[in-house]
């Protein structure tokens, strides 16, 4: 795809690219700090209007829209109006991504070069954001397995070929335990091939980790106990 150093620039292509993917009646808008779509328009973080944009910053955007196009052709939007609980739809989310991500790649020979850039920009900005919060990062790593469809979405990531030094360094830092369970399911989210079969995965993953999370609980439980006693004086 040629350079488009401006916004509006960036948006024609950007209408090319959604027909060219299959959702030719897609608007593309740029506002807020989030990219998302809502089945028929999509939306990317905002940039300046005035402003030249470098080549990295519109591999990211592209990324972005790529990213959210494959959502609009592939994602079964029936299917997320279904009610379901803050976590399952956080990990039915991750199931998703492998798959669409998948069919964009397909459908686009350039989607996987954009994605790369713009998951190396996300990762990144994440890796900062833990730095700088070392009592969050400590609870994070306390809780491991409630990051398995993430760390399970970065496997799968690896696995279907992206080169990106962000997930390289994002999986080299994974607990032992959570690194396990990320290559346990990463292969289970690449052989999903449709909504439904992605919602029926998230929802086995979600007891997993229910299972490990009573597991650490009790585990937990019993180190408290047994400290309580070692503290406790002797009667005599």
């Amino acid at each position: 795809m040629f350079s488009q150093n401006s916004v509006s620039a960036l948006a024609t292509e950007f209408d090319k690219l959604s027909r060219i993917m299959g959702a030719k009646d897609v608007d593309t808008t740029f506002s807020g700090d989030g990219a998302y779509t809502n089945g028929s328009a999509i939306n990317l973080p905002a940039m300046d209007m005035t402003a030249e944009i470098t080549p990295e910053h519109q591999a990211i955007m592209r990324g972005y829209h790529i990213h959210e196009v494959s959502h609009v052709t592939d994602t079964d939007w029936a299917l997320t109006k279904k009610r379901r609980d803050k976590n399952l739809h956080r990990i039915w989310n991750c199931c998703e991504d492998v798959f669409v991500e998948r069919k964009a790649m397909e459908k686009y020979a350039g989607a996987r070069k954009n994605l790369e850039k713009t998951i190396d920009h996300v990762l990144g900005k994440e890796s900062e954001h833990w730095a700088a919060k070392p009592q969050d990062q400590a609870e994070r790593e306390r809780t491991w397995w409630e990051e398995i469809p993430y760390a399970a979405l970065q496997q799968a990531r690896k696995e279907m070929g992206y080169e990106s030094e962000a997930i390289d360094e994002y999986l080299a830092g994974l607990p032992k335990q959570l690194a396990k369970e990320a290559k346990r399911w990463s292969g289970k989210m690449q052989d999903t091939d449709d909504s439904m079969e992605a919602e029926k995965l998230a929802r086995t993953i979600k007891r997993r980790m229910s299972k490990l999370g009573r597991e650490n609980d009790e585990s937990e439980d019993e180190e408290q106990q047994q400290q309580q006693q070692s503290q406790t004086p002797l009667q005599g």
